[in-house]
């Protein structure tokens, strides 16, 4: 469900929205809708090279993950914390604030809700509950107006995160995306969101 997995091949990337198909044959690729009508897709270059998305020298992914924390957070800093100020700008997001926050996400993703938790309750005082994408949608959420759902997820292409967060704006909320891959599906369908910039 992820960039990485094909970068060995290609960093051209077409992303294709629900019910969409792509014909692939040598030298072309076409893409139509289920019910045959061609759709005009822009071609995304990915920025990431295949070396940075594979495990290197480390026996396993949480670990290279673990020795790249450092760089991980300077990366999605850089450019958006003013050290002078102590102001910080969040490109894709507006001035608008949520009554309440209600973020889903799934994995490790879940324990970043859990701690974004607190400082949102705690620094922004916005109401915040934290669930996992799986089972949001099965608890009858309530959703006021004015709330906001924030789906957390690296991929951006987590089908249990999506999945809670179209549920959400059926229900009336305004969508954020906290997600590190660009043009992923949560990046596109939000209403608004952060770019990690975390890399692979």
């Amino acid at each position: 469900s992820d960039v990485p997995g094909i970068l060995e091949h290609t960093r051209n990337i077409i992303f294709l929205e629900d019910g969409e198909v792509a014909i692939i044959t040598v030298g072309k690729v076409e893409v139509k809708k289920l019910d045959g009508t061609p759709v005009t897709k822009r071609v995304n270059t990915i920025a990431w090279d295949p070396i940075s998305a594979e495990k290197g020298e480390y026996r396993h992914f949480m670990q290279k993950e673990i020795f790249e924390q450092a760089r991980a957070v300077t990366d999605t800093l850089r450019g958006r914390v003013n050290f002078e100020t102590g102001e910080v700008a969040l490109d894709g997001l507006d001035s608008w604030r949520p009554n309440k926050i209600h973020s889903v996400a799934c994995g490790t993703s879940k324990n970043s809700a859990l701690v974004g938790r607190f400082y949102l309750e705690n620094l922004a005082r916005i109401p915040t509950e934290v669930d996992y994408g799986s089972e949001f949608r099965y608890r009858d959420p309530l959703i006021q107006p004015g709330d906001a759902i924030l789906g957390i997820t690296q991929s951006g292409e987590t089908a249990d995160t999506l999945a809670a967060m179209h549920e959400a704006k059926r229900r009336g909320a305004r969508t954020l995306g906290l997600v590190n891959v660009v043009g992923s599906t949560i990046a596109r369908e939000d209403d608004g969101g952060i770019y990690l910039h975390a890399g692979p």
